[in-house]
């Protein structure tokens, strides 16, 4: 509850009503999306502290937004990785694991998977060790085409799949409704 406070308390860049409003700056350089956090790659983009183990990166060039979810631990521990993401318009769910996939949010639910399917989008995938382990990475990169949304702001939610990690942010926010994401300028 304590770490619950704490990010809410110190995550809060500006105050938009319901939802946590951050403008997304023009990076220097496009990022190499290989789930290995180079600090080079990253030093242009806003930060946003989820938690003392826990950075969230964003950047954007003409044509791509750049996302990273950056793992601060003593070896790699981040496996799945959901991001909710809206435009107010539609409701998408970006999945990142040993796989990647998309579905998207109609007729009150999310429907099924369509794995394999990043048109417009590309992530960080951990490669299966065996059948029933996966490698972690240190860091979950994205990158998203403009074009997949008709506006300059998008909002956008997190999901973790990984032991004793924060399981979502913004902490308060559903995976059913965008109002309290956090909205992205662009």
């Amino acid at each position: 509850m304590r770490q619950l406070l704490f990010i809410l308390l110190n995550l809060l860049i500006y105050n938009t009503g319901s939802s946590q409003s951050i403008k997304i700056p023009y990076g220097k350089s496009a990022v190499m999306i290989d789930g290995k956090f180079n600090p080079a790659e990253w030093d242009d983009a806003i930060k946003v502290k989820l938690s003392d183990s826990l950075m969230l990166h964003f950047k954007q060039d003409h044509h791509y937004i750049y996302w990273c979810l950056q793992g601060m631990f003593q070896k790699p521990a981040l496996r799945g990785v959901d991001f909710y993401i809206t435009n107010n318009s539609t409701m998408i769910n970006l999945h990142a694991s040993a796989q990647l996939g998309e579905r998207t949010f109609t007729n009150m639910s999310y429907g099924g998977w369509i794995w394999w399917n990043n048109d417009s989008w590309v992530a960080t995938v951990s490669r299966p060790v065996t059948a029933s382990s996966f490698l972690a990475d240190e860091a979950k990169e994205f990158q998203l085409h403009k074009s997949r949304f008709s506006n300059r702001s998008i909002r956008l939610m997190l999901s973790i799949a990984a032991p004793d990690i924060l399981p979502a942010y913004p902490s308060d926010a559903t995976t059913t409704s965008s109002l309290k994401w956090l909205l992205l300028d662009l």
